[in-house]
């Protein structure tokens, strides 16, 4: 049913690809932390002068200058993997892609008003000589807060998925199942230390059995002493079905509301047991295989 995972190695990017079935290829890619600053000035610089914002040819600027150019931020998280990717590609040319670019659109343009705390003082004290600060300041979410739900990409044709909300849920108890993993891997996205004062991090974990898949695409958010969060996507298909479903689902809490062990605040996996859900959005993904 499935072939062996193919893997690759090129301009410091780790690839693997598996062939599921003749309808599914999964492929991620794994590479360094996302440069401080531009790589190739002088064609940036030109690429940026001669072109207007709706003409500007985004393939002649480096990673750096791109991701500046695209999000508008003050500062992009301490490490910012711009080439990691998650990609479930069908023969059709649709795909269900999970990236650091989309991830990082989302995160708001406003400072979050219920979270005035020293820690964003400290934050925006930790850039002031960044090569990512503007000259002048820009509000924005110092926690990178994102609800991204992985990009749903319809092929040259404009055929792709149709998303529409579900009362069905993904079956738990089959996952708990002790199925043959075919294929696991583990892409972080972005993460911040937020200047010392707890972590930020989206990353997207993949699970292949014979019969299904799930991926689970995770932001967790911690403020020591403040707050804990998790924004969690969790996608589930099984072979021989046309869809998939996706939950999202947010879980916050101040951590003075919560009385559990210090070790279990740091371990997003054993924190979802303690947080309820404020929000649960439920989509059924179909698509057409023939």
């Amino acid at each position: 049913m499935s072939a062996a995972i193919e893997s690759s190695d090129y301009n410091n990017v780790h690839e693997e690809r598996f062939q599921y079935t003749p309808e599914w290829t999964i492929t991620t890619k794994k590479s360094h932390i996302l440069q401080s600053k531009c790589v190739s000035p002088f064609i940036c610089d030109q690429t940026k002068g001669a072109d207007s914002s709706q003409d500007m040819d985004l393939d002649r600027l480096c990673m750096f200058c791109r991701y500046e150019w695209l999000l508008s931020m003050p500062h992009m998280p301490d490490m910012t993997y711009a080439n990691n990717w998650l990609v479930m590609g069908h023969k059709n040319g649709f795909r269900l892609e999970f990236n650091c670019l989309e991830a990082l659109t989302l995160v708001s343009k406003e400072p979050p008003q219920h979270l005035k705390v020293g820690a964003a003082d400290d934050w925006m004290k930790s850039r002031a000589g960044s090569q990512y600060t503007r000259v002048t300041a820009k509000p924005f979410d110092w926690t990178f807060t994102t609800d991204y739900k992985g990009s749903l990409v319809a092929n040259a044709q404009g055929v792709g998925f149709q998303c529409v909300a579900t009362d069905e849920r993904i079956d738990i108890e089959r996952l708990k199942a002790k199925d043959e993993i075919l294929f696991y891997d583990d892409i972080d996205l972005f993460e911040d230390e937020l200047a010392d004062h707890g972590v930020a991090k989206s990353s997207v974990k993949i699970r292949v059995m014979k019969n299904s898949f799930y991926i689970l695409m995770r932001f967790f958010l911690r403020i020591d002493n403040v707050l804990v969060r998790l924004n969690d996507t969790r996608l589930y298909h099984e072979v021989g079905t046309d869809y998939i479903l996706r939950e999202y689902t947010n879980r916050e809490a101040f951590v003075k509301d919560l009385n559990i062990p210090a070790p279990v605040l740091i371990d997003p996996v054993r924190l979802n047991d303690h947080l309820k859900p404020s929000q649960l959005i439920c989509h059924k993904i179909t698509f057409n295989s023939d």
